[in-house]
C-alpha cells in the first residue's frame, strides 16, 4: 500500500547559511502504489463521461480531414500545448517571442549566444512532445529508455542539460527552500524506490485493463508522484539519512 517513510535529513555544517537550515529535522517521504493490477472503482457517471470521451476521440481519429493542412493544425496545436503546459512549471512565454527563439536557436552556434533561456525550456518541450506523438506512438511497446530519451529532449536547451535522461539518485522534494526538505509540500518517494517504480508504470502504460483517457490520468498522477529526475536546482547542502526504524 502507499505509504510515508520516515527519514532524517542531515543539515549543513555550512555557517555561511541560516542556521535553520543547519539543523537535523525528520520528513516523511511518500512511496506510491505500483499500478500494474490496481483495480479502481469509478461512479456511474464518470465511468459514463469516460466512455463517451473515448467515443468522440475514436471518432475523431477515424473521421476525414474537414482542413486543408492537418500537419499544419497540429503544430499549432502541439506549440500551442508546450507553452500551456511550460506555463503550469513556470515558463510563461508568447507565441512571438518563442518564434524568435526558435529563429535565433537555428542561427546560434552555442547556448551562451541564446539569450532567452525561457523561450528555450519551451522549445525543449515542444521537441518532447514532437518525439512522444510522433516517434513513439508508432511503436508497438514503451520502454523506460523512451521516458529517459524525451527527458533528455526535454533538458538538452536548457541551463541545465546534464540532467537530461538520468534517473536522480538524491532525495528531491517540492517547494519551499532549495536547501533541504525543510517544511516542503511534497517529498517523492527515496531514490532506492525510482527504478522499480518507473517499470511498473512503464508496464502499465502498456497495458489495456484502464480506459485510455482514465489510464493517462493514472499515468500522469504516478509520474509526477515520484518526480524521478532531478529539478534543475542546485545540489541539496544537506544529506538524506536512511529510513527510522
Amino acid at each position: 500500500m502507499a505509504r510515508e517513510e520516515k527519514r532524517v535529513w542531515q543539515g549543513s555544517h555550512d555557517l555561511g547559511i541560516d542556521r535553520r537550515y543547519r539543523r537535523n529535522i525528520e520528513y516523511a517521504a511518500y512511496v506510491p502504489d505500483p499500478l500494474v493490477g490496481r483495480s479502481i472503482l469509478l461512479p456511474p457517471d464518470i465511468s459514463e463521461a469516460l466512455g463517451e470521451a473515448g467515443r468522440c476521440v475514436r471518432e475523431l481519429n477515424e473521421s476525414e480531414p474537414m482542413v486543408a493542412s492537418p500537419e499544419a493544425v497540429a503544430r499549432l496545436l502541439l506549440r500551442a500545448e508546450a507553452i500551456a503546459s511550460s506555463k503550469i512549471e513556470g515558463y510563461e512565454v508568447g507565441p512571438r517571442k518563442l518564434l524568435r527563439a526558435e529563429v535565433g536557436h537555428a542561427v546560434a552556434s552555442s547556448v551562451e549566444e541564446r539569450r532567452d533561456s525561457t523561450a528555450e525550456t519551451v522549445l525543449g518541450n515542444i521537441e518532447a512532445m514532437r518525439i512522444a506523438v510522433g516517434e513513439l506512438t508508432e511503436r508497438p511497446k514503451l520502454e523506460l529508455d523512451d521516458l529517459l530519451m524525451l527527458h533528455d529532449a526535454l533538458m538538452r536547451h536548457t541551463p541545465t542539460p546534464e540532467l537530461g535522461g538520468k534517473i536522480r539518485t538524491a532525495q528531491n522534494w517540492i517547494g519551499r527552500t532549495d536547501y533541504g526538505p525543510y517544511d516542503a509540500d511534497f517529498v517523492p518517494p527515496p531514490p532506492e524506490y525510482v527504478v522499480e517504480l518507473l517499470n511498473d508504470l512503464v508496464a502499465y502504460m502498456n497495458d489495456e485493463e484502464h480506459p485510455a483517457l482514465l489510464q493517462a490520468a493514472m499515468a500522469h498522477a504516478q509520474f509526477e508522484a515520484i518526480h524521478p529526475f532531478g529539478d534543475g536546482r542546485r545540489p541539496p547542502f544537506g544529506v538524506a539519512q536512511p529510513p527510522i526504524s
